[in-house]
């Protein structure tokens, strides 16, 4: 079971840092007009790339929760997860706004993770 939580950590870990980093480095292009140009643009940035490679590397992580986890357990908590993750991220390296309410809304989505993971 101890292995099952570490590939949720992982899976929640690198898809909030993917996400993030793929905001980075899409914040670092030109306009995007999803075309060849773009495509070419896109993968010599490192930021991109290294978002894409987390964010598809988490994939097996993902496939192996669901395996070990019913679905409706494993995905609450995933995504509820990685969503927290991601205001936090945000506020420290991107500098979003993080209000009161964000703060207690997280704590709700705690709470109900908390109340969707009891067996």
């Amino acid at each position: 079971m101890l292995q099952t939580y570490i590939f949720v950590a992982i899976a929640i870990i690198a898809g909030a840092l993917g996400n993030v980093l793929i905001k980075i480095g899409t914040q670092r292009l030109p306009h995007l007009d999803v075309n060849l140009a773009f495509i070419g643009t896109a993968i010599r940035d490192p930021y991109l790339v290294i978002g894409i490679i987390l964010m598809v590397g988490s994939f097996p992580f993902y496939a192996e929760v669901f395996q070990r986890l019913p679905l409706h357990v494993a995905f609450p908590i995933i995504a509820g997860s990685t969503f927290i993750l991601i205001d936090i991220a945000s506020y420290f390296f991107l500098h979003e706004t993080l209000t009161m309410v964000n703060v207690v809304g997280m704590m709700v989505v705690i709470i109900g993770l908390i109340l969707m993971s009891y067996r």
